[in-house]
């Protein structure tokens, strides 16, 4: 649960580009794939 805080923690500060947003989603759903239908 830590992981999928953290990631939304970087999703949400400045600066954050679209590539490095799509990588973290990539990896949140790598975590939990049952995410995929709500991204």
């Amino acid at each position: 649960m830590k992981d999928i805080e953290s990631i939304s923690k970087k999703l949400q500060s400045d600066g954050l580009t679209l590539v490095q947003a799509r990588e973290l989603f990539d990896g949140l759903l790598e975590l939990k794939p049952s995410f995929a239908s709500y991204l």
